[in-house]
């Protein structure tokens, strides 16, 4: 658990490195999903785009109280819990890329 704390602290840092992880990650995100320029995005994309850091922490903090009231987290019970909210976090910012094609601008929260 301190292992996922400690990664998730430094992705969320100021550290040159940590920017160009998550760089590299926008960059990735935008090759994986390339939006038709012509197709407008949908209400539930538009709507996820802004509620995008609320719907971040409500994933984070669902992952959190699963490993808080699990009777006997074990190591695989952390594990499964961190991949599926990592899987969930993904599944967003592929949701909400046609938003920021069509408008042109990042979010306030990348970097």
């Amino acid at each position: 658990m301190g292992l996922v704390v400690a990664v998730g602290a430094y992705l969320v840092g100021g550290s040159s490195s940590a920017m160009a992880v998550r760089r590299g990650f926008g960059y990735g995100m935008n090759k994986l999903r390339n939006p038709d320029s012509t197709r407008t995005p949908g209400t539930v994309e538009v709507w996820l785009a802004h509620a995008r850091v609320p719907v971040r922490a409500a994933i984070i903090a669902v992952a959190v109280l699963v490993i808080v009231f699990w009777n006997y987290p074990t190591g695989a019970v952390v594990g499964w819990t961190v991949v599926i909210a990592v899987l969930a976090l993904f599944l967003l910012e592929i949701v909400v890329r046609p938003v920021e094609a069509r408008t042109g601008q990042q979010p306030a929260d990348s970097a």
